[in-house]
C-alpha cells in the first residue's frame, strides 16, 4: 500500500513568497507535514480564499519545524541523512540533477548530459551558475564533490549511487563540461546525477558548520545544531531568485512540539505528521493538510531464504489474505492508496498492466495446506 504525503507546493497562493523557485527545501519528504496560516501575510489579490491565486510578492520569513538530529547537526551535504538534513541541505546547495515529479532526472546544475554509443561515457556540460561566494561552479568542483563523497574512508550518503562512475578516468573537458567515464555501460546515468546526497560543493572548501558556501536558493546566515537554522536568499541564483526573505528551521523532535509550534503561530511548516494527527486537524481552518501522492511506501517484508517465506506458496498465500483497503484505512487512516506488492506506483516503468490481487481467504487456506503450514503463526 502506499501513503500520501504532505508537500508544500500548492500553497504558493496562499503565503506570499512560495512558489517552486521559492520553497526548494522540504520537497520530497516522507511523511506528513503541514500548513498553518498563523503569521504569514496572504496573496495580494486572494482575499481569504485558501486556494485563490495572485501575484507572488517579495518578502517574509518562513519558519519550518523538524525532528533534528541534536548537538551533533551538521550542514555537510553529503552526511545529510534526516529530513531536517535534506531540508537544509536543498537549500543551501544543488546537484547536477534532481528527480520530477515523475521520478525522471530532471537538469539542475547541468544544463545537458550526453552518452556515447555505447553509454560507458557521458559528457555533461554546466550551466552558468555561481556560488554564494561568486566564484562559478566549475567542472573542478564536480568532480571534487564527487571524489569527496566517494571517499572509502567516509560513510557519505551518496557513495553507493555514484559506485558506476570511475572516478579516476573521468576528466574535466573544459570549464564546463565534465567526462564521466562508468566501469559499465549504464543506460541511467541521469539517476546518479540526481541521486540523493549528490552535491556540489566548492573545490577546496570543508567548513561547512560555520559558514558553508553553496550553489543553492539560499545562502547561509546562522546555525545552532539541535536548535535552528537560518538562511537568506540568495538573489543571483540560476533559477532564480526566491521570492522569501529568509528561511528557518527550527528543530522540534516530538511530534506534540511541532504541532503546538504550528497552531500558536510559531512556526508556518510542521514536517512528519502522523495520519491520525493530520485526521484529527484537517478541515478545522486552523491547518492546511497538502498531500503529496505516492511518495513513501508501507509494506511487510517476507525473507524468502528461509522458513516459512521460503516457500513459494507460503508467499503468495500471504499476498492473498491481507485486506488492503482495510489496511489503508486503519494504519494510514485513509490517507494512501491500495498497491499491488511493487514499489513505485504511479512512476516510470511500474507494471501497471498487471492484475490487482484481491483478498482470497480460500485459496489461502489451500495454499498454506499444501505446504504444510495450515497452523502457521506469524507476527507482523
Amino acid at each position: 500500500m502506499h501513503d500520501d504525503s504532505v508537500s508544500p507546493l500548492p500553497l504558493d497562493s496562499r503565503f506570499r513568497g512560495l512558489r517552486r523557485r521559492g520553497f526548494l527545501a522540504a520537497t520530497g519528504a516522507a511523511s506528513l507535514g503541514a500548513f498553518s496560516p498563523a503569521g504569514c501575510g496572504g496573496s495580494s489579490d486572494g482575499g481569504d480564499d485558501p486556494k485563490a491565486g495572485g501575484t507572488p510578492q517579495r518578502g517574509g520569513r518562513l519558519r519550518a519545524a523538524f525532528a533534528g538530529g541534536g548537538a551533533g547537526e551538521t550542514l555537510d551535504p553529503h552526511r545529510a541523512n534526516l529530513f531536517a538534513d535534506a531540508a537544509r541541505a536543498k537549500a543551501l546547495f544543488d546537484k547536477l540533477a534532481d528527480y520530477g515529479p515523475d521520478l525522471a532526472a530532471r537538469p539542475r546544475l547541468a544544463e545537458r548530459w550526453e552518452p556515447n554509443r555505447t553509454l560507458d561515457r557521458w559528457q555533461v556540460t554546466l550551466r552558468e551558475a555561481t556560488f554564494h561566494d561568486g566564484r562559478p561552479v566549475t567542472a573542478e568542483d564536480v568532480l571534487h564533490s564527487y571524489r569527496r563523497t566517494a571517499d572509502p574512508r567516509e560513510a557519505f550518503r551518496a557513495k553507493a549511487s555514484l559506485e558506476p562512475i570511475d572516478l579516476d578516468a573521468s576528466r574535466a573537458t573544459g570549464r564546463r563540461s565534465v567526462e564521466f567515464v562508468l566501469k559499465r555501460p549504464t543506460a541511467e546515468f541521469p539517476n546518479v546525477l540526481a541521486a540523493f546526497g549528490a552535491y556540489i560543493v566548492p573545490a577546496h572548501s570543508d567548513d561547512f558548520d560555520r559558514h558553508p558556501v553553496g550553489s543553492g536558493p539560499f545562502r547561509f546566515v546562522s546555525f545552532a545544531p539541535g536548535r535552528s537554522a537560518v538562511f537568506r536568499r540568495y538573489d543571483d541564483h540560476w533559477d532564480g531568485a526566491p521570492y522569501l526573505d529568509e528561511i528557518e528551521f527550527v528543530v522540534a523532535n516530538e511530534e506534540s512540539a511541532r504541532v503546538n509550534a504550528l497552531l500558536g503561530g510559531q512556526v508556518e511548516y510542521a514536517h512528519e505528521l502522523n495520519p491520525t494527527t493530520a485526521r484529527a486537524h484537517e478541515g478545522k481552518g486552523q491547518i492546511d493538510i497538502v498531500r503529496l501522492r505516492n511518495s513513501a511506501m508501507q509494506a511487510f517484508c517476507m525473507k524468502t531464504d528461509r522458513p516459512p517465506f521460503d516457500d513459494v506458496r507460503v508467499r503468495r498465500a500471504f499476498f492473498l489474505i491481507a485486506d488492503r483497503e482495510e489496511l489503508v484505512d486503519a494504519a494510514l487512516s485513509g490517507a494512501g492508496e491500495i498497491g499491488n506488492d511493487l514499489f513505485g506506483k504511479g512512476y516510470e516503468y511500474y507494471a501497471d498492466g498487471l492484475p490487482q490481487r484481491e483478498q482470497d481467504l480460500e485459496q489461502a487456506r489451500f495454499l498454506l495446506k499444501q505446504a504444510g503450514a495450515e497452523d502457521l503463526h506469524v507476527t507482523l
